[in-house]
């Protein structure tokens, strides 16, 4: 999904809904909660949650800035690609050879040129 956005394949609401869509996917993949009627579901065992935690962090922790820079100007994509990084092991850093201040940095000047009070609310997370 993530290739797709940087490819530049889909237009306009397609993009957003396609992040919206990768957003639910990278919390999903980290853990996050179940929506109500799947709880009942066989999950997968802790160790299977963490490595797949991990897999998703590392492929991100390179992507992630990529995709941000390309939609800098789109808040209606930026808003959930900018909520990814709240489910990145953070352990991950001293494992890539990927600087955490790129992505900081990058978060940063989103949060002091944005005007969208929900991509600020997903930055601020």
């Amino acid at each position: 999904m993530a290739g797709v956005l940087l490819e530049g394949g889909l237009e306009g609401p397609r993009e957003e809904i396609l992040a919206e869509i990768l957003r639910f996917c990278v919390g999903r993949a980290s853990g996050d909660d179940v929506p109500e009627p799947r709880k009942n579901r066989k999950r997968g065992s802790r160790g299977e949650e963490r490595k797949t935690k991990e897999t998703t962090s590392k492929y991100f922790v390179r992507h992630l800035p990529d995709l941000i820079n390309k939609f800098a100007a789109e808040n209606g994509v930026l808003q959930h690609l900018v909520a990814i990084p709240y489910y990145f092991d953070i352990e991950i850093y001293r494992d890539c050879d990927v600087d955490p201040e790129t992505l900081l940095n990058l978060m940063k000047d989103i949060l002091v040129k944005s005007s969208s009070p929900q991509v600020v609310k997903n930055l601020c997370r």
